[in-house]
């Protein structure tokens, strides 16, 4: 099939109201995780159908539980401060589906939406009316429609986030230049396996053979995964803390070293330790990049891309006075770095955190996670409300609330809605305290939304 000309719709509601009719599993908290289900083949015919545009993209392919979406972002910053015309393709989104697509930090316009949706239509209106339940799903879509605008506008290159898993995920239908793996933690354990071996098995599907692959530093049990699919498919690897270090500078800065430079005096705007190993993995995946295409990438560019990058909804800062801080963490581990920053800062006295989580999230391990900091924090009164985004995963605020109390978190308020949220946490916290929204991507959309703040 050709790919259509001429729009489809004549307008922007029209077309997203198309592509909302799909099956959209980041909606569904339940479901199997196959390849029946998840259908490469499928994919593969939804890109012929609409001229193959992930043939030929040269593009940074980025799998992980934690840290892929600021790797990602990392990358795009950096290549686009060298002068690489760069689209970015992340998942999911805090306010606008826009956010997903991007070339050189910029979204997608709604009349480039409703474009690149009218030209998928054609075939997907085809594959609902000969088996709906087998027809492209939402997240293939969306691949598609982003593959196809990064070559409608010609990018350079391209940095594309794994949206589940790796193996059988949407994305994987590219032949990236580099694969980059970050830190892999417990997360859609019903999907993806109960142990970090099997976890790192999918993800570790994006490794392609001859393929360089930068990891952050993994527990053994998932490095071992790794290391053997590098080995397998002759995939070069490099491993934070065995062949890409970090030092840590004598005026708060860092450096990364890698086997192909040495970058010095970085700084980014959100820091900590994670970040720092998301910097590492990203410099690492930069330098691999440059290699295959023969790139020279100046060093003050990438730094400054660095030091002034905000990465949406990664422990951001979007008021001051009380400091206002949005986080997505929805995992254990990124609450723990949600913490530790936290309580590095000195320019807040006391907190009052708004708490939501998706319910199939382990909310008791991040609770204990503040519970233990909450204790930590001498001198400093940290209070709770619990709430949920107006989304049907969303774990009930009770629940939550109850589970907090028994793993012994103190002064803790349930507010189901999140405005009702916000505004008590304002009431809570004055000049000189800090206010934080965490535990899902939807409920910090929600919070950008009422504050009026664009991701």
């Amino acid at each position: 099939m050709t790919v259509p000309v001429g729009p489809a719709f004549s307008s922007y509601d029209d077309a997203v109201a198309f592509l909302m009719a799909a099956i959209d599993y980041e909606k569904v908290v339940h479901f199997k995780y196959d390849s029946d289900g998840f259908n490469l083949r499928r994919v593969e015919d939804l890109m012929a159908a609409v001229g193959s545009p992930h043939r030929g993209l040269s593009c940074i392919h980025v799998a992980g539980t934690k840290g892929k979406g600021s790797v990602c972002h990392m990358l795009s910053a950096a290549l686009t401060a060298c002068g690489l015309k760069t689209g970015l393709f992340t998942s999911p989104h805090l306010v606008n589906l826009e956010e997903r697509i991007r070339v050189n930090g910029e979204r997608i316009s709604r009349d480039a939406m409703r474009e690149r949706i009218s030209e998928i239509a054609p075939y997907v209106a085809g594959a609902r009316r000969d088996a709906m339940a087998a027809s492209p799903t939402y997240f293939e879509m969306l691949t598609a429609i982003a593959f196809r605008h990064f070559r409608a506008v010609g990018v350079d290159a391209a940095v594309v986030e794994v949206g589940l898993g790796g193996r059988l995920d949407s994305t994987n239908v590219v032949s990236p230049a580099a694969c980059g793996i970050t830190t892999i933690e417990y997360d859609h354990m019903d999907k993806l396996g109960h142990t970090l071996a099997a976890i790192a098995g999918e993800k570790a599907g994006i490794i392609k053979p001859g393929v360089p692959v930068v990891s952050a530093p993994q527990v053994p049990e998932a490095m071992g995964v790794i290391a053997q699919a590098a080995a397998e498919r002759k995939a070069p690897l490099w491993a934070v803390g065995k062949d890409v270090f970090i030092a840590d500078g004598p005026d708060g800065s860092f450096s990364v070293v890698t086997p192909a430079s040495r970058r010095e005096g970085l700084r980014l705007e959100c820091d900590g330790g994670h970040q720092r190993i998301n910097c590492a993995v990203a410099l690492g995946l930069l330098d691999l990049y440059a290699s295959a295409r023969g790139l020279k990438l100046p060093d003050a560019a990438v730094r400054a891309a660095l030091g002034s990058l905000v990465i949406p909804g990664r422990i951001q800062v979007v008021a001051r006075n009380p400091l206002t801080v949005v986080d997505v963490a929805h995992t254990t581990g990124s609450m723990s770095a949600l913490t530790e920053v936290l309580g590095g800062r000195r320019d807040w006295r006391n907190a009052c955190f708004a708490v939501g989580f998706s319910g199939d999230k382990d909310a008791r391990s991040m609770l204990h996670v503040l519970r233990r900091w909450q204790s930590g924090q001498s001198g400093r009164r940290i209070s709770f409300c619990f709430t949920k985004a107006p989304s049907a995963r969303a774990a009930e605020p009770e629940t939550l609330a109850a589970i907090a109390r028994e793993c012994g978190l103190s002064d803790c308020e349930v507010r189901p809605d999140a405005a009702e949220a916000l505004a008590f946490a304002r009431v809570v916290a004055g000049p000189g305290d800090l206010i934080c929204c965490t535990g899902s991507f939807y409920l910090a959309g929600r919070i950008f939304e009422l504050l009026g703040v664009e991701p």
